[in-house]
């Protein structure tokens, strides 16, 4: 599965294409959904790779990285503190509360965010699993 990374990053790639193969290979791991969103000037946080689910589910969630209750999960709080995020326990942690029917229809219990960062330390994006 990382093979498929290795070469589109080798391949020069396009960050989309990319994205898409680090998804791919996680879930292929046995993950059941991994997604990348990179936080955009407006403070929304735009949906650049999902596996493990259609897309087009996850296009409609409304995720934000400023101060609104969408905020609030992993996306936001990676992505202002440049800090990893772990919950175990989706279902009674209230920050997952604006997307607690998401976590019931995909069948989710847990998830570790990792923010994506520049090299210049800032953060960019959030990989989450």
């Amino acid at each position: 599965a990382l093979r498929k990374v290795d070469q589109n990053i080798l391949g020069g790639a396009n960050v989309q294409k990319t994205l898409g193969a680090v998804c791919e290979a996680i879930v292929e791991m046995g993950y059941r959904l991994c997604w990348v969103g990179l936080a955009e000037p407006d403070y929304a946080v735009r949906i650049a790779a999902v596996r493990g689910v259609a897309e087009e589910s996850f296009a409609k969630l409304v995720i934000r990285w400023d101060d609104t209750p969408q905020s609030l999960g992993p996306s936001g709080i990676v992505i202002k503190t440049g800090q990893c995020f772990i919950s175990g326990n989706l279902l009674e942690d209230d920050r997952f509360a604006p997307w607690r029917d998401q976590v019931i229809e995909y069948g989710l219990r847990s998830v570790v965010s990792l923010p994506l960062k520049s090299m210049e330390g800032k953060v960019y994006g959030v990989l989450h699993v």
